[in-house]
């Protein structure tokens, strides 16, 4: 074979090779990047032998919800997938960190596992009109939109608490009250007329313990 000729074709099979070899590693990148970044919804349902109550991932390995509970070391956490009433849940074990009765708090340290990624609610002060409430009764989804808000009308046990114009609903304890996709009170008791929940100065306190 001329000398040209064969070097035309090793040119060839070589500009060829590189090019499967290039599409191989787009393909890994984007089945990686696909697996690796499966969404989770940051509310989640939190349960153990029969109880449930709500939370919501303040960070990467925090949730954030009410002490009421009473529970003092591993609980089950439920994440929907990609946003909040999803019927797929990822399900993981949440330790219990830390907890203050009287301001009705409970922090938790939870372990995303790593093809997963959980949307975050960070805390934030803020004074809205109105808010949302989000979180689960027993397996079910629940979302209480625009909601008056009312700051200092209440109190227990020397803690403030927001007062949101809503019947409070048993299993959405622990729930996050959200303005702008950030978390500025949880839910903690309520009646008929009135949905009670910490407010930033308790969570603030709370976590800087």
């Amino acid at each position: 074979m001329d000398s040209d000729v064969w070097g035309y074709f090793i040119y060839t099979c070589q500009r060829i090779l590189f090019f499967i070899l290039l599409l191989a590693a787009l393909f890994g990148f984007f089945i990686g990047s696909c697996v690796n970044g499966q969404e989770f919804d940051g509310i989640c349902r939190l349960s153990i032998d029969g109880k449930q109550w709500s939370g919501v991932a303040i960070s990467k390995t925090r949730i954030l919800t009410v002490a009421h509970h009473d529970e003092t070391g591993i609980v089950r956490a439920e994440f929907a997938e990609k946003q909040h009433g999803a019927f797929n849940r990822l399900g993981i074990q949440a330790k219990i960190l830390k907890s203050n009765k009287l301001a009705d708090l409970s922090l938790l340290e939870y372990n995303c596992p790593q093809w997963a990624a959980i949307k975050i609610y960070p805390v934030k002060r803020l004074k809205p009109a109105t808010v949302s409430i989000r979180g689960y009764v027993q397996s079910s989804p629940r979302n209480y939109l625009d909601k008056t808000l009312i700051e200092g009308s209440a109190s227990a046990d020397g803690y403030n608490l927001l007062e949101i114009k809503t019947e409070a609903i048993s299993g959405m304890s622990g729930s996050g009250i959200f303005a702008g996709g950030y978390v500025i009170g949880i839910q903690s008791c309520g009646g008929k007329e009135s949905t009670f929940a910490a407010d930033m100065d308790s969570i603030e306190v709370f976590l800087k313990e």
